[in-house]
């Protein structure tokens, strides 16, 4: 039981449970979630995109932990840990419904594989984000703990003035 409380996400999409052994607030949606991709991959897809989704749910969990700390993290953790809270690994398991072509397991644990994955995942960060960073930082300043402007500017201990160029 101990386990299912720890991670109910996990366990339905894996098929190790059923929403009736859960109360979490997704379960259901969760599980229809499961027996719809039952209907184009097998179980061993579903087992890769139930790993991205904690790996999500691991990200955002961390990125509270921070803020709730007031602990500021590096520029480069904070650009792992944005790469894992945007859900975009969860979606690039799903290009085998897309494609319709099931890939081996060596394949998607190929380095080239998981870096392109990885870059694929960092794209967004690129200037939207530094976007939304500027405009936040004249908003609310260094509240906002995973602000790449901010954590870049305070590292090189440049004044605010200057990441407003961006």
């Amino acid at each position: 039981m101990q386990e299912v409380q720890k991670k109910p996400k996990q366990l339905i999409l894996n098929g190790k449970i059923n929403t009736e052994e859960v109360t979490i607030p997704l379960g259901t949606m969760l599980f229809s979630l499961r027996q719809e991709l039952l209907q184009f991959i097998p179980e061993e897809s579903i087992s890769r995109f139930t790993q991205m989704i904690n790996r999500y749910f691991i990200g955002l969990a961390k990125g509270v932990n921070n803020k709730k700390n007031k602990k500021f993290p590096t520029i480069t953790k904070c650009i792992a840990l944005r790469e894992d809270s945007i859900c975009l690994y969860p979606f690039l398991q799903l290009t085998e419904v897309e494609t319709d072509v099931i890939l081996p397991q060596e394949i998607h644990d190929h380095p080239v594989i998981r870096r392109l994955q990885a870059l694929a995942c960092r794209s967004p960060l690129k200037k939207p984000v530094w976007k939304i960073n500027a405009f936040t930082m004249k908003i609310f300043g260094n509240l906002w703990n995973y602000n790449l402007l901010f954590l870049i500017l305070a590292s090189d201990r440049m004044p605010l003035s200057t990441g407003s160029i961006i």
